[in-house]
């Protein structure tokens, strides 16, 4: 589940602009900030085609207090199947311009407090873009911990509707065990309107420590803007 993209439509209204308020293109990285007064609902699907019975849900909200200012937080990460919850979490975040934004994520299982400091990072132009998070994590018994990555980049073929994306998702944790996760998707956004999705096919355990996975994920995105 993340810690953290899809349109489709008429080429007539490409030339249409995506509203102030945007998201990440990719599955997993954070970039963009939210906006100024601007409230977004977040949710996140993902289902692995092995075992089939496996579906999990994010519950994830933002709200931008200042134009580079905003948080993030997931009301509840859960497996819809077969019903348990799994941890929520919070995430405020700072942006220095130029889409470099910082931030704080800390969370809860129930058991033990999780979190660690963030780098977002957003470059693109009118045809492509990259997409870049750099994330470390660590647990409250010190057990465990994680440095990990997004790189994603973005190919804009049908600009402001549908981007095609693979991210490149590598990891390792403080005993030197490397993974590495493939996630080929496709951003897909409706012209003029706030309406934004991502789907794409998760494919864990690539780097040769255990089967490969395959899955589907989907994330949908809306916002409201507070500022009228």
């Amino acid at each position: 589940m993340k810690s953290g993209t899809a349109a489709l439509f008429l080429t007539g209204i490409l030339l249409v602009a995506l509203p102030a308020a945007t998201n990440a293109y990719s599955f997993t990285a954070w970039t963009s900030m939210t906006g100024k007064k601007t409230l977004a609902i977040n949710p996140f699907l993902y289902k692995p085609l092995s075992p089939t019975d496996n579906l999990s849900m994010d519950l994830v909200a933002a709200y931008g207090l200042s134009e580079n200012k905003d948080i993030f937080v997931n009301f509840a990460s859960m497996y819809l199947h077969p019903g348990t919850y799994a941890s929520s979490w919070i995430m405020p975040r700072y942006n220095f311009g130029n889409n470099r934004t910082i931030a704080l994520l800390v969370g809860s299982d129930g058991n033990n407090i999780f979190g660690g400091p963030q780098f977002h990072f957003l470059k693109e132009s009118e045809r492509f873009a990259v997409e870049v998070n750099v994330n470390g994590t660590m647990n409250s018994v010190f057990d465990a911990g994680l440095v990990s990555a997004v790189i994603a980049p973005v190919y804009k073929i049908l600009p402001n509707v549908l981007h095609p994306y693979i991210e490149v998702d590598p990891s390792m944790d403080f005993t030197g065990s490397f993974a590495l996760a493939l996630v080929p998707g496709c951003w897909i956004g409706i012209p003029s309107t706030r309406h934004q999705a991502s789907i794409a096919v998760p494919l864990t355990n690539m780097a040769g420590n255990g089967d490969i996975c395959v899955g589907i994920t989907l994330w949908y995105w809306y916002a409201f803007d507070f500022n009228n």
